[in-house]
């Protein structure tokens, strides 16, 4: 609501103390989120932002015009709905009985029916039948405390997924380990997620992410998009769009030998909102990714169908635009290719905050954020083999380079003997600093890159994350 609204539904033009909206989030959250910009930007509009502490009573710290909550404590959860009762002019955004679905992935996934739901484009967007966008729940399956491997094996077999597939805990609701991600790339990987402890007598060495994510988990398949995603921030009827990094398996160089040891990986939360001067920055996937941006109509459908079906005021939910299916490349969750027949059709595919969307007619989107080997660190008279020099495709700053400090970058070439089932060599390196304010980088790889490959093609991987 904006004040002028408020001004004619609730008299607020003749108040003579500030609109006051107090948000109730965990202390690491409040000093992530309420800079001092957003407080200064909502004084010069005439709101008062109060962040809220759960340990003193509601009473203490209003009145308030508006409360924004997102803590999971039953007890404080009784206390505002005992003050919003009391004070019945206090608008919440959202009843904790609202924001039940949210906090189990599973009832996520329900608020799009099995059937799908369709969103048509608007009407001026021209003469003819209206564009349409499909939106499904993937294939996905609930494991939960008690189910054996054997029995999972045969789960996971019947719903048809295929590895890799990614693991998340069944819990949305803040307790440890709601937000852990894990990628299983095996059955090897399924097992030590299931029973860590019979792994342990075996022979067979576990994994230390096996024993950080527990039973119930939901598993889902990955789909290859590009490494970025278009986050919704939905209030009311507005809603923002901006892009954020995302998880990308690089399917060839794992074809290369780079395959997980133990088969399951626990990743970083890559899309999550970084805690440096990027605060207000509304694009900050990786530059270069060169996927293409949904229509406006297609936010717009699916945040109203969302805020219906839920009855939310304030959410978001995540967008990707899958790739291709890719020949001789595995993993890779492909559009039924019935739908990609006819060119007025979007496939869309809702997981837990998740759509999913795939591109048309066969266009072709770059795989990967790429790189170029320039050549090595040298001064007047002496070369130093041991560090390289990589131009990121899209990156024409040294302030740009930020992002990519600390990433792991792959040299793959094509040997002429085969080993493991494949022609194809990676050398795996890994960012160091910026080099000079053009946006090329500095690079050590774990064997020196040879003087032929100057001028190759380097992929820039996601991981790890330092957001």
């Amino acid at each position: 609501m904006d004040m002028e609204q408020y001004d004619r539904e609730e008299g607020g033009a003749d108040r003579t103390t500030p609109f006051r909206v107090g948000f109730a989030l965990k202390k690491e959250k409040a000093r992530k989120h309420i800079r001092d910009e957003l407080i200064e930007c909502a004084k010069s509009r005439g709101i008062e932002i109060v962040v809220i502490d759960e340990t003193l009573p509601l009473e203490e710290q209003g009145p308030f015009d508006v409360i924004l909550q997102k803590i999971r404590r039953p007890d404080f959860e009784r206390q505002l709905e005992a003050y919003v009762k009391q004070h019945p002019k206090v608008r919440l955004c959202d009843p904790p009985k609202k924001t039940m679905l949210l906090r189990n992935r599973n009832s996520m996934l329900n608020v799009i029916p099995n059937r799908g739901h369709v969103i048509l484009s608007p009407p001026e967007r021209g003469t003819g039948e209206p564009a349409k966008v499909l939106c499904e729940v993937p294939v996905h399956v609930v494991l939960d405390e008690d189910r054996s491997f054997t029995d999972a094996v045969g789960l996971i077999e019947s719903h048809g997924l295929t590895y890799p597939v990614i693991a998340k805990s069944l819990w949305a609701d803040g307790r440890p380990g709601s937000h852990d991600i894990a990628v299983i790339w095996s059955n090897q990987g399924l097992e030590q997620l299931l029973c860590p402890s019979n792994q342990e007598n075996n022979e067979m060495r576990v994994s230390k992410d096996a024993t950080r994510m527990k039973a119930p988990v939901l598993l889902e398949q990955y789909v290859n998009h590009g490494e970025c995603l278009f986050k919704v921030y939905v209030l009311g009827d507005q809603h923002v769009i901006v892009t954020r990094p995302s998880l990308h398996l690089d399917q060839q160089a794992l074809s290369a030998g780079s395959t997980c040891e133990h088969g399951i990986q626990m990743i970083h939360r890559v899309s999550a909102y970084p805690r440096t001067s990027s605060w207000g920055n509304e694009d900050l996937a990786p530059q270069g990714h060169g996927v293409p941006k949904p229509p406006e109509w297609v936010f717009t459908g699916l945040a109203k169908f969302v805020q219906k079906e839920t009855g939310l005021t304030l959410f978001n939910f995540d967008i990707i635009v899958p790739l291709q299916p890719i020949p001789g490349m595995d993993g890779i969750h492909p559009s039924p290719p019935s739908l990609l027949k006819h060119s007025s059709i979007i496939n869309l595919y809702f997981t837990s905050r998740k759509i999913f969307i795939a591109t048309m007619g066969g266009e072709r989107v770059r795989l990967y954020v790429t790189g170029q080997f320039l050549g090595y660190k040298r001064g007047k008279t002496n070369q130093y083999n041991h560090t390289a020099l990589i131009k990121i495709a899209g990156v024409e700053s040294k302030g740009e380079t930020d992002f990519y400090l600390g990433k792991r970058l792959a040299y793959i070439y094509k040997a002429k003997t085969m080993k493991k089932g494949s022609l194809y060599r990676v050398v795996w390196g890994k960012v160091t600093r910026a080099h000079g304010s053009v946006g090329v980088v500095r690079a050590k790889f774990r064997k020196n890159l040879p003087p032929q490959a100057i001028g190759s093609k380097i992929r820039v991987m996601l991981y790890p994350s330092r957001v």
